[in-house]
């Protein structure tokens, strides 16, 4: 992808600070999509309980839709989202493995969670350039895609 960050950018998600409120990054972008606050830091809370990222218990509990979620992702990066089914051009045992996939017309599909999600994340608060060629997508839709 061509990203240029730090190893750092691996380390637990930063958090955002708004006023007294702590967020991490991977739910702090949606209070620019109207998702409800307390919703938000449930999230957040749930996840420093659980030692898992916040958008996964975010996910996971339904505090919004994987749709909603990665479409205000891809909005957030400016990036295309996509839930249609393009030719793929890449080995799907592959793609599974890595998380993401050579499309037929050059681009990248991707569901990011984990390490690519607080690196692209990471990218997007540095400033640093994201290859315009990734299409984000939902984990469900990337699984029945490849």
């Amino acid at each position: 992808m061509g990203l240029a960050v730090r190893p750092s950018d691996f380390a637990a998600v930063s958090p955002v600070r708004r006023g007294s409120d702590l967020l991490p990054a991977d739910l702090a972008f949606l209070r620019r999509f109207n998702v409800d606050e307390r919703t938000l830091r449930a999230a957040a809370a749930g996840s420093r309980c659980c030692g898992v990222d916040a958008s996964t218990v975010l996910l996971t509990q339904g505090g919004v839709s994987d749709t909603l979620y990665y479409h205000s992702l891809a909005r957030h990066l400016g990036l295309a989202f996509a839930l249609d089914w393009p030719r793929l051009d890449g080995d799907p045992i592959l793609a599974l493995r890595w998380g993401r996939v050579r499309l037929a017309d050059g681009g990248w599909l991707l569901a990011p969670t984990d390490r690519a999600l607080r690196l692209l994340l990471a990218a997007r608060r540095r400033g640093l350039p994201i290859d315009p060629s990734l299409r984000i997508t939902t984990p469900a839709h990337f699984a029945a895609l490849v």
